[in-house]
C-alpha cells in the first residue's frame, strides 16, 4: 500500500524503525516502512499507536503505566544450558531499597493504582461502567446511549486538550502527534474496505492526498 509507504517516508529518522525493531526483525522492519509487508506493518502501526494513545491518556488522567512483565517466561521459569552464562539471583525490595534503588511495580499493584485511579474520577468510571455493558452486550455501540454519552465527549474534550498541550511544547510532539493522524487515516481506510463503505472509502483517500504528494508520491495528486 502506497500509503504505508508514505508513513514510512515520513517518519524516517524519528526512531520509529528502532521501535519497532524491538519486536520485528530489522529486515522485516525496511519492508513494513516501504509499503510492502502490509499485514506486518498494520499490525506494527497499531501497536505503536496503542503505546501513544496509553502515554497520552496517562499523561491526561495522571494515571500510571503498568510496568511490562513477561508471563509467558515467568511461567516457564529459566532454562539454564551448561554454557549459559551464570545470572545472579534477584535482589529484594529490601536490599533494592537500601542502595535507594525503587523496586518495579508488579501486576497486582498497577492494577490497584488503576483502579484508584478510575474510582476516583467519576468520568473514567463512568466510561468503564459502559464499556462493561457493551463488552456484556447489554447495550449496542449504536445507541444513543452510547454516541451521546457526555462522558465521552468529556474524556474526548480532555484528551484533545493533552495532545494540544504537548503540540504547543515541542516540535517532536508534533511529529509524533502527525504520526496518530496518519494511524488515524489508516484506520478509517481499512474499515471503509472491510465494510464496503464507498463514502468512507473516499473521504480516507481525500485525507491522504496531502501526505502522499508531501512523500512523493505524485502519481496520487489531482490535475
Amino acid at each position: 500500500m502506497s500509503f504505508l509507504g508514505c508513513i514510512g517516508h515520513l517518519m524516517g529518522g524519528s526512531g520509529l524503525q528502532k521501535l519497532l525493531e524491538f519486536v520485528f526483525a530489522p529486515n522485516a522492519v525496511s519492508h513494513m516502512l516501504s509499503g510492502k509487508a502490509i499485514a506486518r506493518a498494520v499490525r506494527g502501526h497499531l501497536l505503536v499507536e496503542s503505546v501513544l494513545n496509553a502515554l497520552i491518556t496517562s499523561a491526561t488522567f495522571n494515571s500510571p503505566l503498568p510496568s511490562s512483565i513477561d508471563s509467558e517466561a515467568r511461567a516457564m521459569g529459566p532454562v539454564a544450558e551448561e554454557n549459559d552464562v551464570k545470572v545472579p539471583p534477584a535482589r529484594t525490595e529490601t536490599a533494592m531499597e537500601e542502595d535507594g534503588i525503587s523496586a518495579p511495580c508488579e501486576p497486582n499493584r498497577n492494577t490497584e493504582m488503576n483502579s484508584t485511579v478510575t474510582s476516583a474520577n467519576p468520568i473514567l468510571q463512568s466510561a468503564l461502567s459502559l464499556y462493561d455493558q457493551i463488552t456484556r452486550q447489554d447495550l449496542s455501540t449504536q445507541t444513543n446511549n452510547v454516541l451521546q454519552n457526555p462522558d465521552l465527549d468529556k474524556i474526548q474534550e480532555m484528551l484533545d486538550n493533552t495532545k494540544q498541550k504537548f503540540h504547543d511544547q515541542s516540535r517532536t510532539a508534533r511529529l509524533w502527534l502527525q504520526y496518530l493522524e496518519l494511524i488515524r487515516i489508516l484506520r478509517r481506510f481499512l474499515k471503509a474496505e472491510r465494510t464496503g463503505n464507498w463514502q468512507l472509502h473516499l473521504d480516507s483517500l481525500q485525507q491522504m492526498l496531502p501526505y502522499l504528494a508531501a512523500a512523493g508520491h505524485c502519481s496520487y495528486r489531482l490535475n
